[in-house]
């Protein structure tokens, strides 16, 4: 469904997933990517060199900040860095989700410097905790992404960011700019489209900075939004739902 857009459209995959993970999904999807955003916009990679272009990250302070504050929480940290993410060794459930290997190590300390994000994991419990103990640190945002990841980002990086380096890249301003969404990172990508999806399955916060919902991701909610909004299909066009947004024209 990807493949068959028209070539004037642009689509690009944004995930929290790690760099390697992200690009062989965006293969996998699209018949020539250019660009995918990964790490929660903390990083840009381009699919032809396999290079980041575009990567921001933690002052080497606050990553240590942010550490710390772990240390007296029963989680386990894994260390994001543009092309290559960390663990110590019983992070290894993480690999599941993610699509890809993280390199272990035997600590994290010297993997601070140069950070763009950092993932704790744990009982779900701690983590909802966790997520208002280190949301209080100057300079950082932090999201349950799953019940067990809390995702700690830079204060001024999100997928919203990333797709404004990306936008710039591929052919400045765009006419229209349309996003897709299911969970808490990408709720600011939805702020700053023009046209904003939410599956039917994402969480409430995330519907309510859409301005459409489509069915869930089992339904197909990304093809019936893309058929609706991309393809102006009237069928497809009934499946969708008034989101929560109310700033401008939603139809």
């Amino acid at each position: 469904m990807l493949r068959a857009l028209p070539p004037e459209v642009d689509v690009v995959l944004a995930s929290g997933r790690p760099a390697a993970s992200c690009t062989q999904l965006a293969e996998e999807l699209l018949a020539q990517p250019r660009f995918v955003i990964a790490s929660n916009g903390g990083t840009v990679i381009d699919c032809v060199t396999g290079e980041p272009v575009h990567h921001l990250g933690f002052s080497p302070q606050t990553a240590e900040k942010v550490a710390a504050l772990a240390e007296t929480w029963p989680v386990s940290l894994c260390v994001y860095h543009p092309t290559h993410w960390y663990a110590i060794r019983q992070a290894a459930p993480i690999e599941t989700r993610s699509g890809s290997q993280p390199i272990y190590v035997t600590a994290l300390d010297e993997f601070y410097a140069g950070a763009i994000k950092i993932l704790m994991v744990g009982d779900p419990d701690v983590i909802q905790c966790l997520q208002h103990v280190v949301s209080g640190t100057e300079g950082v945002t932090a999201f349950v992404s799953y019940p067990e990841y809390l995702e700690v980002m830079p204060a001024t990086v999100s997928k919203a960011t990333a797709a404004q380096f990306v936008e710039s890249q591929l052919r400045g301003p765009a006419i229209r700019r349309m996003a897709i969404g299911d969970g808490p990172g990408d709720i600011p990508l939805l702020i700053a489209a023009d046209c904003s999806v939410a599956v039917a399955n994402a969480v409430p916060e995330v519907k309510r900075a859409a301005h459409y919902t489509a069915p869930s991701n089992d339904d197909d909610g990304v093809a019936v939004a893309i058929d609706a909004l991309v393809h102006g299909e009237p069928q497809a066009m009934a499946q969708l739902a008034d989101g929560g947004r109310s700033d401008g024209d939603q139809h």
